[in-house]
């Protein structure tokens, strides 16, 4: 957690010093980073960095809370979890990613370190975290889904979990490869291509989850 000087920063250079952040891990991994070239981005002192965040790690490790926190404020609070259908927040879900991958590329090419092992050691503790944050936020959606009568009541959640999970990973890194393609400038054309694969996918997962 950053220290309290942090966060009497206003909202714009809080933001300014994790883009940074953020653009430097991407670039050159955790070991390689310099904080140095994150205050220099951020325009701010080198020093000032230590007067916000304890080490290189404290940031780093804020970076990935701040992005995943930017992420789900615009994919998901939105659209609040107790309030709509599974396969519908998917669908939603998955719309909302494609415009975020127009917009926010090197924040997206920072999740994709993540979830690849680029940041070597520190790999399993991030992934136990997102994770953990990951299955709370699906065991949610399915909730809902059970009580709302569209996902099946006769198998365990943890079951159901499992194949939520692993549907909607190979959905993300598919539209991810898609998306690169054309260094994320999707066309009309191309955006309709991978609009409609994720209604595709959301259509077998009713099959194999609804009722």
């Amino acid at each position: 957690m950053p220290k309290r000087t942090f966060f009497r920063l206003d909202e714009d250079k809080k933001e300014r010093i994790i883009r940074a952040a953020i653009d430097e891990f991407h670039k050159n991994g955790f070991e390689n980073a310099k904080i140095g070239n994150i205050a220099d981005e951020a325009q701010i002192a080198k020093g000032s960095i230590y007067q916000y965040f304890e080490d290189k790690k404290e940031l780093f490790m804020y970076s990935i809370n701040w992005s995943l926190d930017y992420f789900m404020k615009n994919i998901d609070y939105s659209s609040p979890v107790e309030e709509m259908d599974p396969f519908d927040y998917l669908l939603s879900d998955g719309h909302k990613k494609l415009e975020l991958l127009k917009k926010e590329k090197v924040m997206v090419y920072f999740f994709k370190d993540i979830m690849t092992g680029k940041f070597g050691a520190m790999t399993k503790e991030i992934n136990d975290y997102l994770w953990k944050i990951g299955d709370e936020h699906l065991l949610k959606l399915i909730d809902v889904g059970i009580k709302k009568g569209t996902i099946r009541s006769d198998v365990d959640k943890n079951l159901l979990l499992l194949f939520y999970k692993g549907v909607t990973m190979q959905m993300d890194e598919y539209v991810f490869l898609k998306a690169e393609e054309d260094v994320f400038d999707l066309s009309d054309e191309k955006f309709t291509q991978i609009e409609n694969y994720i209604k595709n996918i959301v259509e077998l997962m009713k099959h194999g989850m609804g009722c």
